[in-house]
């Protein structure tokens, strides 16, 4: 029971912190395709959070890979200046995993601006922290599914050339 109470008194702080974070700037405009110093130091830095991923995450991994949910998940996928955990490219969905510095008021702001930035850019975020992935891994699963197909109903694929018939 005592843990319900620390994680709802950690859910009120959080919210306190996110409405004195609302004047975070967000932008479509930037673009790490610009330089390839950038792209070459995200990506070896990607390739070191997928080796050394956390347990959490490689739990969660393995139930998201092969398209087990219905859609196709990255790990470890940049997004502007940002890596997400697990990214759906259709449903432009990501999902975190957060561990328990995540709730430290420096890391909470640097979420806050964080998930700003990738809302901006059309993404939807759901995070999820250790213990559930390690209590509740249905229900997390649950969750993933739900938020696909409540995407998958508002977002309308571009049909190709071919299916409009203008070959």
């Amino acid at each position: 029971m005592g843990g319900y109470l620390h994680i709802s008194n950690t859910v009120e702080h959080i919210r306190k912190i996110i409405d004195s974070e609302s004047t975070i700037q967000t932008s479509k405009s930037w673009s790490p395709f610009q330089d390839p110093a950038y792209r070459k130091e995200a990506k070896e830095h990607r390739r070191a959070l997928r080796k050394n991923a956390t347990p959490q995450e490689v739990i969660l991994w393995s139930r998201l890979r092969s398209k087990q949910l219905g859609q196709k998940f990255r790990r470890q996928h940049s997004i502007g200046p940002y890596i997400a955990d697990f990214y759906c490219v259709y449903s432009q969905l990501i999902v975190e995993v957060d561990g328990s510095q995540h709730f430290e008021e420096d890391a909470i702001r640097y979420d806050v601006q964080r998930t700003r930035f990738l809302e901006s850019q059309g993404c939807t975020v759901l995070r999820f922290v250790n213990d559930e992935i390690n209590t509740n891994i249905e229900g997390v699963l649950m969750c993933i599914m739900d938020k696909i197909e409540e995407k998958q109903t508002t977002l309308t694929p571009a049909l190709s050339q071919r299916e409009r018939g203008q070959e």
